[in-house]
């Protein structure tokens, strides 16, 4: 899994868009992202499950603020664990 871009929009949100390079051995079940205001967040870090269509999925944050730096890191989880 990797993620692509992550783009403000015109109203401050943060468009987020991950990929999915390789599903594994077992079938995906969920996607999302996690943010943080310092590098190389967690999974738990400000995460928000996204909707998978085909190999790419994207997520909308609200919120952060303005002139700050966060970091995201897209994600995705089977029956054997995240990755």
């Amino acid at each position: 899994v990797k993620t692509v871009k992550a783009e403000v929009l015109p109203n401050g949100s943060v468009l987020v868009e991950g990929e999915i390079v390789a599903e594994g051995e077992s079938p995906i079940q969920h996607v999302g992202f996690c943010c943080k205001a310092s590098s190389n967040p967690s999974v738990m870090d400000g995460q928000i499950v996204a909707t998978l269509s085909g190999n790419r999925f994207s997520a909308t944050y609200f919120g952060l603020q303005p002139d700050s730096a966060y970091y995201f890191k897209a994600w995705a989880a089977n029956e054997i664990g995240y990755a």
